[in-house]
């Protein structure tokens, strides 16, 4: 099929206004990438996105906080002034491929987590010799952050040692972090992202929100329902769950195409089911509309 449909877009668009083109796109040349016509800025933006969000979903991990679930705010450290305004730019796709409702740029890595320089004894040891003790000390002189950033970016710390420079790598210096203010912490080549994994009851109702969008939109399936058809859809639940159905009514509605939601089972439902939302049970029926 898609072999058909590559020919097709070939005869309109090429063959259509270029009586000396082949006749088929398969007897042409895959075309050669002209370096120069890259946006290479761009490029770097995008990549510099894709690996921030990446670190934000590993941060998230840490703490043990499933996607699904928004937080308030993830913090990002980068080195450069020029990355700084890159994600800035990118603050929405960032904060939606996050989850979080906030992007910070911050300017010092000391905002989210602070840092302990430790000497790799298995490398330095045979490595330094007499000079162990000495590029110790002066390890331990270093501002942790600054030297961590360097380390994380790939670079080197030069350090003077009796008066000869000791060049120490990333194999050479273990990097001990400590988040800061109860924060989930992920980095990577001179990027840092921070995560508050505290939940609001905002927060958390909307996280239950979503889970049961996802139960609704599974049982719709399981009921055999067409992508399109529309439901009304009852529920018993207590506390937050209930709180979340409530207050986020607008949004189960449209992402599970209810037309109606009810406080309570539907007798008449053409399925039922329970399920686990949080730490909580919740019976869901749903009825198809005849339209």
């Amino acid at each position: 099929f898609v072999p058909f449909v590559t020919e097709v877009m070939y005869q309109n668009l090429v063959r259509s206004v270029d009586e000396n083109a082949p006749a088929s796109v398969h007897h042409t040349f895959f075309p050669q990438v002209n370096e120069a016509q890259l946006d290479r800025r761009l490029l770097d933006k995008m990549r510099l996105a894709i690996n921030t969000a990446a670190l934000g979903r590993s941060a998230r991990g840490t703490a043990d906080v499933k996607l699904r679930q928004p937080l308030a705010k993830a913090k990002v450290f980068v080195g450069s002034k020029q990355e700084r305004d890159d994600l800035r730019d990118l603050a929405d796709v960032l904060a939606e491929e996050i989850n979080v409702k906030e992007i910070e740029i911050v300017s010092e890595v000391g905002e989210l987590v602070s840092y302990k320089l430790m000497p790799n004894n298995r490398t330095l040891g045979p490595k330094l010799g007499p000079l162990f003790p000495a590029v110790r000390g002066a390890l331990a002189a270093l501002d942790p952050a600054t030297s961590a950033v360097t380390l994380q970016s790939g670079g080197q710390l030069e350090l003077a040692v009796n008066g000869q420079m000791i060049s120490l790598g990333s194999d050479d210096v273990l990097v001990q972090t400590e988040p800061l203010g109860g924060l989930a912490v992920a980095g990577e080549k001179g990027v840092t992202v921070a995560v508050d994994p505290h939940l609001t009851p905002e927060l958390a109702q909307e996280g239950y929100a979503r889970d049961l969008v996802r139960v609704v939109n599974t049982m719709r399936k399981e009921a055999g329902l067409d992508i399109s058809d529309r439901i009304e859809l009852g529920y018993d639940a207590t506390g937050d769950v209930a709180a979340a159905m409530a207050n986020f009514a607008d949004f189960i509605a449209g992402e599970t195409l209810a037309v109606l939601l009810v406080d309570g089972s539907l007798p008449d439902g053409d399925f039922r089911q329970e399920a686990a939302v949080g730490d909580q049970q919740v019976t869901l029926t749903l009825r198809k509309v005849e339209v």
